[in-house]
């Protein structure tokens, strides 16, 4: 009895779909021969279901196409169809078994042509919104910096420019060496702006910026609901925003070594997988990788992987730190001035003299981050158009001063503590004319101590 019901229960479903008054729908055979006829298409042809089963869809509804359809196996989805007076759009579908075409289905899509003209309306109007945002996306995600923007003229750097633009329109993996604050991330900007790419998406990661439990995710994406906290319909990560585009990974020699297995493989497959995904997702990107680790050091050390080293370190750029390259730091100086001139909305100052030998004559661990953060300073805290060396940072003064009172005579510890902080005294109050309030200042210490200090080594 179970069987028998059920049985019953599963031919009024069929009938009832068949019969509902949304579709109308039309079954024939590979000759075009009528098998199945809805309700809902008796008042629309005029023609009962008993009559219209057996005969030939054509003889039923003249200006129809599902003969053609059973005949040729091609589907034929959202024509408008005259039907009486009044144009409906119809889809008309081949019935397949076994991979042979042994009938059609036609049936009514949109009853009314103006239900049909506003889901397209709908469409293109969602379409023109993905242009608009895959073009605000592509505007966001775009490289900054040309090589106009690295600024020098020494060998050094000139070099390492050549060679970057040679390299920017291959696909090869870049490797860009150098310590902290050389420019690094601009000559990545430079390579993507320069190439065939340069109007597809830049997206950069500093690996040293993340945590480490959430690079995974920031670099690959997720699906929804792969971890607590994980965002409804998941998210894009950045190597699919960089889309046939360029990927900056910067500090790469601090990503966590657990996942530099998954960049190896998303290098050779070009395919990345989103952390709770069950597929891969294939993509075209360019990367471009940055340290101010020695790699090789690194892999030595077991904090690196050796097979990703070599597949990162195909095309090695290095950038040269600013002590190798003191030539360019009077260009860099009125880069700087003029950048902060704009910035600030002030008139460009400029340097004295002895302002710019101090900057010429330091070693710069910084580089060229540390020297714009110098210049700034000093436009922000001099009010006249001059910018003195009493506006330089004390450090600046003091490791100028060190330098030139090195002297190779064998002396006591206390006795060479003292000759230099005399010589250094000495030095900063000719700085400021003797002006002992000043000289404190310049070095940066409190007045009771530098007058305490000053009687202590037998200058008062």
């Amino acid at each position: 009895m179970r069987a028998n019901g059920q049985n019953y229960m599963n031919n009024e479903l069929i009938r009832l779909t068949i019969d509902n008054p949304y579709e109308g729908l039309t079954i024939v055979d590979a000759n075009g021969i009528i098998r199945c006829f809805s309700r809902s298409n008796e008042k629309v042809f005029n023609v009962s279901r008993e009559d219209a089963v057996g005969k030939h869809v054509t003889e039923v509804i003249p200006n129809t196409r599902l003969h053609i359809v059973a005949r040729t196996g091609k589907a034929e989805i959202g024509d408008p169809m005259l039907i009486g007076d009044e144009k409906k759009i119809v889809g008309r579908f081949p019935i397949k078994k076994n991979g042979k075409v042994i009938g059609a289905v036609g049936k009514v899509i949109f009853f009314q042509t103006k239900k049909f003209i506003e889901m397209a309306s709908k469409v293109s109007q969602l379409q023109e919104e993905i242009k608009l945002y895959q073009k605000n996306i592509t505007s966001f995600l775009k490289a900054k910096y040309t090589f106009d923007d690295i600024i020098g003229e020494s060998e050094a750097l000139k070099k390492v420019k050549e060679e970057a633009r040679r390299c920017s329109n291959t696909s090869s993996t870049i490797l860009i060496t150098g310590e902290t604050g050389t420019g690094k991330e601009l000559l990545a900007h430079a390579i993507h702006n320069s190439s065939i790419k340069k109007y597809q998406p830049f997206v950069n990661l500093n690996c040293a910026a993340i945590p480490a439990e959430l690079i995974e995710s920031e670099l690959f994406g997720y699906e929804e609901g792969a971890f607590t906290g994980a965002r409804r319909k998941g998210k894009l990560g950045k190597f699919e925003l960089a889309r046939n585009g360029t990927i900056f990974l910067d500090e790469i020699g601090e990503m966590p070594l657990q996942l530099q297995p998954k960049l190896l493989r998303v290098l050779q497959e070009k395919e990345v997988e989103r952390v709770g995904a069950s597929h891969p997702i294939q993509l075209n990107f360019r990367l471009i990788v940055a340290t101010n680790k020695n790699l090789a050091t690194e892999v030595r050390k077991g904090n690196f992987r050796e097979d990703l080293y070599y597949r990162l370190n195909v095309m090695t750029l290095r950038m040269p730190p600013l002590c190798e390259i003191k030539e360019d730091i009077p260009l860099l100086i009125e880069h700087f001035l003029t950048k902060m001139a704009i910035k600030l909305g002030t008139k460009k100052k400029r340097l004295t003299k002895e302002a710019e030998n101090l900057l010429l004559e330091y070693n710069w661990p910084g580089n060229g981050r540390e020297l714009e953060n110098i210049i700034e300073r000093a436009v922000n805290i001099t009010e006249k158009e001059i910018i003195p060396i009493q506006s330089m940072p004390s450090k600046l003064i003091m490791s100028n001063l060190i330098a030139k009172e090195k002297d190779p005579t064998p002396r006591s510890f206390d006795k060479a503590m003292q000759d230099a902080k005399r010589e250094i005294i000495k030095s900063a109050l000719r700085y400021t004319n003797n002006n002992k309030v000043k000289a404190a200042e310049l070095l940066g210490i409190q007045r009771s101590k530098f007058y305490y200090t000053m009687k202590k080594i037998g200058l008062l």
